[in-house]
């Protein structure tokens, strides 16, 4: 899986929760994930709550390449791999 891995420019550095941009969700689109260290990976986004908070939805599942799933908040994937440490998993 290393190799699905893209490094982030270190000066890109996660956003407090409430500075973090909502943007439109689309249901088996590729997204990015950044669990940490400026690494983001992409995923595909499975599903979407319909309870909506600060325009995210509240849990969303995504799908990593290894066929893996997580359950998280709306606002902490991203649509570039820079946008993913921007709104880095908490």
């Amino acid at each position: 899986m290393k190799n699905l891995e893209i490094k982030v420019d270190k000066s890109i550095r996660p956003l407090d929760v409430n500075k973090r941009k909502a943007f439109d969700f689309i249901i088996d689109d590729k997204y990015y994930v950044s669990f940490s260290s400026n690494i983001s990976v992409p995923c595909r986004l499975l599903k979407c709550s319909e309870e909506i908070e600060n325009g995210f939805p509240m849990r969303i599942t995504i799908e990593l390449r290894d066929g893996s799933t997580n359950v998280l908040y709306g606002f902490e994937i991203g649509r570039t791999a820079e946008e993913a440490v921007l709104n880095q998993v908490m």
